[in-house]
């Protein structure tokens, strides 16, 4: 034990007189985090194109027009029917496309929600919140409908004081979801730079191999095993400072909001370090030089962390790449991460940090396999 913490103690102010390795551990992510904030807030609001085709030429059908014409998120065009078929959302022109069909007015009199067809482009949350929107209008107006049962002129004179009543207050609230979104997406920066920086240290091992200092110190009563040791604890500790200090600049010093406890942001962040630890060993004991080492880093942790949701939410991505996401340690993380956020209980995420571990526990199999047939090691 004494022996694992002196070469510890060694390896680690090794590592810190390497100002490079300062900007990976703390100034990379604390950018990264600011920089997607300011983003978000300086983002004008999003409008989405909707394209309105009434076939029923009615009041009705025009007041339901008129209501999407005057919400901010919707820029609405009207198309004609004979212009269906000119490939609105095939071309980017319209990200959803909705079609009053004749007859609605007649069947919302009657006490029915008119069937309104909605087509929209590949992104599915643009025809839920159109959908949502038109059911809750039609219901309304069937609603009166049922009201007037089914008598025409009961129902404008119903419809004429539902429109003449006085507008409600409102009170807008801040979109938590998108807030919490955008400082999930800045963790998973400080996920990537945690995977480089145990990655940084782990190389250690690989420059000393390459200078003979590994060699040098084994002639010294000590195992390769106790080397190693200490070259884990030496990640644990880079890795706690790393997450503590990133955690209390963003936290008390930037004041950014995560919408999560720091305690268990800190706890989930240590728990996949412990992975990003086992991952860089798993490198380091198949990798032969430096060259290797940042080569296999590299193919390793950026596509991972890119079909992980370290860069973009996996719900943006295609059905399949979200089946490959669920073989990455970064995504269960991140996942657990936004359950806590969503107001998820400890207990509830606890599948997630059993699948993190059993990610870790795997690579720190695959390190001490290959690190058991290296000669290098084996012959200590």
């Amino acid at each position: 034990m004494k022996k694992m913490l002196i070469l510890s103690s060694n390896m680690l102010r090794i590592v810190l007189r390497k100002k490079s390795y300062l900007f990976f551990f703390v100034i990379f992510p604390i950018l990264g985090m600011v920089f997607s904030l300011l983003n978000n807030k300086m983002a004008p609001p999003r409008t989405l194109n909707v394209g309105i085709c009434d076939s029923d030429h009615s009041r009705i059908s025009g007041d339901l027009i008129r209501s999407f014409q005057t919400q901010k998120s919707f820029k609405v065009r009207r198309i004609p029917e004979t212009k269906l078929g000119d490939g609105w959302l095939t071309t980017g022109k319209l990200e959803c496309l909705f079609i009053i069909p004749q007859g609605f007015t007649n069947r919302v009199i009657a006490g029915s929600p008119g069937r309104i067809t909605i087509y929209a482009d590949k992104n599915e949350e643009t025809a839920v919140w159109i959908r949502s929107y038109l059911n809750i209008y039609s219901k309304n107006l069937a609603a009166i409908g049922v009201a007037a049962g089914g008598n025409q002129v009961a129902f404008y004179r119903l419809y004429r004081d539902f429109q003449n009543q006085p507008p409600l207050s409102i009170q807008k609230l801040p979109d938590r979801r998108k807030d919490k979104q955008v400082v999930l997406q800045s963790i998973g920066l400080l996920i990537l730079a945690i995977m480089f920086g145990s990655g940084l240290v782990a190389n250690q091992i690989i420059d000393e191999k390459r200078t003979r200092t590994f060699s040098r110190v084994l002639t010294a009563p000590v195992s390769a095993k106790s080397y190693i040791a200490g070259n884990i604890l030496t990640n644990i500790i880079v890795i706690f400072a790393q997450v503590s200090l990133v955690l209390i600049l963003t936290t008390q010093i930037f004041r950014i909001n995560t919408f999560i406890s720091p305690l268990l942001l800190f706890m989930v962040l240590m728990i996949f370090g412990l992975v990003a630890i086992s991952l860089g060993m798993m490198i380091v004991s198949v990798a032969k030089d430096r060259m290797q080492m940042n080569m296999y880093s590299y193919i390793i942790i950026v596509p991972t962390c890119m079909l992980g949701g370290c860069f973009w939410s996996v719900d943006m991505m295609p059905r399949f790449m979200k089946n490959i996401a669920n073989f990455f340690p970064q995504k269960w993380t991140l996942e657990a991460i936004e359950r806590l956020q969503n107001g998820d209980s400890p207990d509830k995420v606890l599948m997630d940090i059993l699948i993190i571990l059993a990610f870790g526990v795997l690579f720190f199999v695959l390190a001490a396999y290959g690190i058991n047939r290296n000669k290098v090691y084996r012959a200590s």
